[in-house]
């Protein structure tokens, strides 16, 4: 979506810059009042364009809230990426997750702890299957129980 908009906007932009070169011309000259009236229409519709798009395109940062979550967890060993494991997890509840960013102190299997994270967007790939993705996660803060 980030893309149609970025060049639905430069669209915009570029037919408001020719409306306005052709408008500059006609004062200049003071030729062709029908093409006047009609650049001037569509310098128009191409401004309220622009405006419709630009307030309606969702920005990339900072346009989503991020979500931090702090909860009991389990860190477990599932075997080496390399030999088609997924490497260390975090088993919050019944959901698994990759974490980008787990510490060496805690890898260590079936070690419970609390963990605050936020969610991440892009899924973490285990073994040769493309569908086998995790959701992943980046740890803020970690303990062990009972620390």
């Amino acid at each position: 979506m980030a893309i149609e908009c970025t060049q639905l906007l430069t669209t915009c932009i570029i037919i408001s810059i020719a409306c306005c070169i052709t408008i500059i011309d006609y004062v200049k000259l003071k030729k062709g009042h029908m093409r006047y009236i009609k650049t001037l229409i569509l310098f128009v519709i191409s401004v309220v364009l622009l405006i419709l798009v630009g307030s309606s395109c969702k920005k990339e940062n900072g346009s989503k809230s991020v979500v931090r979550v702090t909860t009991n967890a389990l860190i477990f060993d599932s075997g080496p990426v390399a030999a088609d494991g997924c490497g260390w997890l975090v088993k919050i509840d019944s959901n698994v997750y990759h974490a980008n960013n787990l510490p060496a102190e805690f890898q260590q299997n079936k070690l419970a702890v609390n963990v605050s994270f936020e969610k991440i967007e892009s899924g973490f790939q285990c073994s040769m299957d493309p569908k086998n993705i995790l959701p992943s996660i980046h740890i803020t803060n970690i303990v062990k129980s009972g620390q």
